[in-house]
């Protein structure tokens, strides 16, 4: 069965499987002999088994590891498998596919950094406040990526190619939440932070160099406002060269995806 779907493409299905009790997918290969896999050492499966996928997507991992758990776990062993995510729309997604093969999914609207209170509130009665079998996928996922209205990326619609030639515009919101939830929006964030803290953000979560955050910071705040992913692209290439000589990570293009991860 394939597990891929247009929302996102899990990967390395087999190998988190490997992890389950009873699990009929082989375990990862023992790097040396003195690191044996975990999997040939796992106890024996609580009851009811408790699963958690802290970043649920569109599902794909979650239907893995549902298909598996009611292969392996024969009666009266139980499961329950909880999936989390900020994501209304992957909420969605992933509940939906679940119900249409005859699951069951139990979801929490949550980002996993507030992990503590969410699983708390989550985790099924029986379960002492414990989990068997956790799934971290980190990363902003394809879709939400690809999908222009969201305004997490600076390589939708020829917004890289228009900032080149000095343009501004509509391309995409400046919006880059998670979920609609949350108020605070990457237009907010350029639009109303000082430069200073502009420059922190660049520096502490897209490592950019002192030298260019400063430079960036400055130029956003000059051409305040800014609406559109394109009205950003543009503030970083009035300070930044389209191509660098020596290296293509102080180009445009790497130097943009350094300030959107950042921003996100």
């Amino acid at each position: 069965m394939t597990y891929s779907h247009e929302y996102h493409n899990p990967v390395m299905v087999n190998e988190c499987l490997s992890y389950l009790p009873n699990s009929p997918f082989a375990a990862p290969k023992k790097r040396n002999k003195k690191h044996s896999s975990m999997a040939s050492s796992l106890p024996p499966p609580h009851d009811p088994f408790i699963s958690l996928d802290f970043t649920l997507g569109g599902g794909g991992h979650t239907l893995a590891i549902l298909n598996t758990l009611k292969l392996c776990l024969l009666p009266p062993h139980k499961f329950h498998h909880i999936g989390f995510d900020q994501d209304e729309e992957a909420l969605s997604t992933a509940t939906h596919r679940v119900h249409q093969e005859g699951l069951e999914l139990a979801t929490h609207q949550s980002n996993f950094a507030d992990v503590t209170p969410a699983l708390l509130a989550a985790l099924h009665p029986a379960s002492d406040s414990r989990a068997d079998y956790i799934l971290m996928d980190l990363g902003v996922s394809s879709h939400q990526i690809d999908d222009p209205s969201r305004g997490f990326s600076h390589s939708r619609d020829g917004v890289v190619s228009h900032a080149i030639e000095g343009g501004k515009g509509e391309a995409a919101p400046l919006d880059m939440r998670m979920s609609d939830k949350t108020d605070l929006t990457a237009a907010h964030i350029c639009n109303t932070y000082p430069e200073s803290a502009l420059i922190s953000i660049f520096r502490t979560h897209g490592d950019e160099a002192p030298s260019t955050a400063g430079k960036i910071a400055t130029a956003i705040v000059a051409s305040r406002p800014h609406k559109s992913t394109a009205d950003l692209t543009a503030a970083v290439a009035s300070v930044v060269p389209a191509w660098h000589k020596t290296s293509p990570r102080l180009g445009l293009t790497k130097t943009l995806s350094r300030i959107f991860q950042s921003l996100r």
